[in-house]
């Protein structure tokens, strides 16, 4: 199986309504030019998932599509309600 060569730098976005995002940026390695960007959110019904069993797809879709993931982390269900997590989700995409 291959494994895709990217450069990962990881983040924290901080939010005085919603506290800290952690944030993971997946880039082809090596590669500095202004990339397109996708941002991954990552499904599983919004209870478990991440960074670690995503990554894989993640180091794919960066190297085939010559992009910067971004992919930003969220609180699980139940500790927040699925509304919770998408306004957390969206604030982040919108800053």
């Amino acid at each position: 199986m291959e494994k895709y060569d990217v450069d990962i730098e990881d983040t924290i976005f901080s939010s005085k309504k919603w506290g800290d995002i952690p944030v993971r940026f997946i880039r082809p390695k090596g590669n500095k030019d202004k990339l397109p960007t996708i941002y991954y959110i990552h499904g599983a019904g919004w209870v478990f998932g991440s960074a670690k069993t995503h990554d894989k797809l993640v180091r794919e879709l960066a190297v085939r599509t010559n992009s910067v993931l971004v992919f930003p982390e969220y609180t699980r269900y139940p500790e927040v309600n699925t509304q919770q997590q998408l306004n957390k989700i969206m604030m982040y995409c919108n800053n």
